[in-house]
């Protein structure tokens, strides 16, 4: 169902007073049109087919909210938030909030993790040089773009077994973690901590489970 209002004039305090209650942690519900299963199903599917979707709020976090321009009923913020955040859920309880009704324009993703939208490259420019045509654009190696995860460097024996025969070295089994990777704390009690393990050169070797501090088993190999 779609939905008009009158939008109200607007200033740039306007909408801050408006975005306050929503600053911090919050209890935020989806969208109909989202991923998350109802009964089994996805929730796109049952408000295709026109079914009623109520979500249940849950928990997300607006880190922080930057009012970049209003422009009569069009809004431009910069956001950053926590993982499983809605923005087109803000787009309308904040406008429920202003007094009118809303919807997301447009979202333009700048920041993922540790990855920047400086990095990125385009799909015409992969093509481009996937064709020939130009030099082929610098690609983050693998082992940096699992850059959020402790890293332990494997001897030279250590890495002969992984990539010669993709077998998991005795000498990895049980090791503890901190004395090998800088001193870090990589312990995550109790739950597995994913590690990568990288040749002497820095390469990703393979994808490692670590528990209370110890190398537990080998998940991935990369050859």
């Amino acid at each position: 169902m779609i939905k008009t209002a009158e939008v109200p004039a607007l200033t740039v305090e306007d909408v801050h007073a408006a975005l306050a209650p929503m600053r911090g942690s919050v209890m935020q519900q989806p969208p109909a049109f989202s991923a998350l299963k109802v009964k089994g199903e996805r929730a796109y599917d049952l408000a295709r087919r026109g079914e009623a979707v109520e979500l249940e709020p849950r928990p997300v976090e607006l880190r922080s909210a930057e009012v970049l321009e209003v422009d009569g009923a069009r809004l431009r913020l910069r956001l950053r938030t926590g993982a499983g955040y809605y923005v087109r859920s803000l787009a309308r309880d904040l406008a429920t909030a202003l007094g009118t009704v809303g919807r997301l324009e447009a979202l333009r993703r700048t920041e993922s993790g540790k990855f920047r939208i400086e990095e990125a490259v385009g799909v015409e420019e992969l093509r481009a040089a996937h064709r020939g045509e130009g030099q082929a654009p610098p690609l983050i190696p693998v082992a940096d773009a699992l850059r959020t995860l402790p890293a332990l460097t494997l001897s030279r024996q250590e890495h002969r077994e992984i990539a010669g025969r993709g077998s998991v070295p005795r000498s990895l089994m049980g090791r503890q973690l901190p004395e090998l990777a800088g001193g870090e704390e990589l312990t995550n009690g109790d739950e597995e901590l994913e590690v990568k393990l990288l040749a002497p050169n820095g390469a990703l070797a393979a994808i490692g489970g670590a528990r209370n501090g110890r190398i537990e088993r080998v998940v991935t190999f990369f050859r």
